[in-house]
């Protein structure tokens, strides 16, 4: 298992914590194994089975902030902003929470995720407060389980029959996409929002092999 700290950003904002987790285990049971020790047609049945998986979990993507009313002194595209650049950004204002999602059940199609009233235009001419990343609020957590069951059966000594059943997902998690961070959407109402789901659904998948 591994968990690591990213490394600070210009902004001296620490990183999301990601923890991975993977690993195999050998079910207890079978021939020469600590429960039903037993061979012949019930061993091969009962026994070579193993679970396996990949846990990964984090705390959330760093949030890029701009756009606004163009600068004509730095007139260079948006996505400029994300890292330092010359495009507009914003305003922050102090003492107003960024974030208004505070945890609970989540509708990207009515709620914001980033709080508009924290941010003002900061007008043609004028540099914003806003950073390009957020140093007080993050996106949604990543959790995600990757499951499979395996199953090697012994035919003779060189030759074996593997079968696998695999679940991405396994939990049927949701992860909605970062929110919009782009203030000049806040004319449509766009800014601060979730455009849906940003992973797949739970998929399981079969497969079985021949081992020669």
């Amino acid at each position: 298992q591994g968990l690591e700290m990213a490394p600070e950003n210009g902004q001296g904002a620490a990183g999301p914590l990601i923890l991975s987790i993977a690993g195999v285990y050998d079910l207890p049971i079978g021939p020469g194994k600590k429960f039903a020790n037993t061979r012949g047609p019930l061993g091969k049945v009962i026994g070579g089975w193993s679970l396996s998986g990949i846990l990964t979990y984090n705390g959330g993507d760093y949030l890029s902030i701009g756009g606004g009313t163009p600068n004509p002194i730095y007139n260079e595209a948006y996505g400029d902003a994300f890292y330092g650049g010359g495009a507009p950004r914003p305003n922050l204002l102090q003492g107003v929470n960024p974030k208004e999602y505070t945890g609970g059940k989540f509708d990207p199609n009515a709620d914001y995720y980033l709080n508009a009233a924290a941010f003002s235009d900061a007008g043609a001419y004028k540099l914003g407060t806003a950073p390009p990343v957020l140093s007080s609020a993050r996106g949604f957590a990543y959790d995600n389980e990757n499951i499979a069951l395996l199953k090697k059966t012994k035919i003779t000594e060189s030759v074996n029959v593997e079968f696998r059943a695999e679940a991405f997902n396994a939990f049927n998690r949701t992860q909605f996409s970062d929110p919009d961070g782009n203030y000049s959407d806040i004319a449509t109402g766009a800014f601060g929002k979730s455009s849906g789901q940003a992973n797949l659904p739970r998929q399981i998948q079969f497969g079985i092999r021949l081992n020669f």
